[in-house]
């Protein structure tokens, strides 16, 4: 269910999921833009991705927090293009039957969206912009299948 969208996160629906009795929590994380980085001032943020091979990494990871915390669903969505300062640039649900499971399946899978998805960012501010890239080698491989 993973998906990129280039408008805000503040206009997208959540998922209409069939009710399921078995749920008790629900935990949703947006990764708003600050507007510093490391002291310097950010105005906006710029992201890039090869869209097919980042899609099949975020299901992967959607699979894998299922799997690895027995949480019932995750869903993962990021941002692409310019997002300013204040805005959302990614969010991650997880429903699960306690919260314990969902908090730590949300954690885990913003840590693993950093480290696997092939996602790149452009800090624009005052004083330029950069692209930020994963460290060389940070990428995990992604399954074996294909798009």
């Amino acid at each position: 269910m993973a998906r990129f969208c280039h408008d805000p996160m503040e206009k997208l629906e959540l998922p209409k999921w069939d009710p399921d009795p078995t749920i008790g929590a629900r935990v949703l994380f947006t990764g708003i833009v600050r507007g510093e980085t490391e002291g310097d001032t950010t105005t906006a943020l710029e992201y890039d991705a090869y869209v097919p091979m980042a899609l099949l990494a975020m299901i992967d990871l959607e699979t894998e927090a299922i799997r690895r915390f027995g949480v019932r669903r995750a869903w993962l969505v990021h941002r692409l293009g310019r997002v300013g300062v204040g805005q959302t640039s990614v969010l991650a649900l997880v429903e699960a039957g306690h919260r314990k499971a969902a908090f730590a399946a949300c954690e885990w899978l913003m840590d693993e969206v950093k480290k696997r998805v092939p996602i790149w960012k452009k800090e624009i501010g005052p004083n330029g912009e950069i692209w930020q890239h994963p460290p060389s080698g940070n990428l995990t491989p992604l399954s074996k299948r294909s798009p």
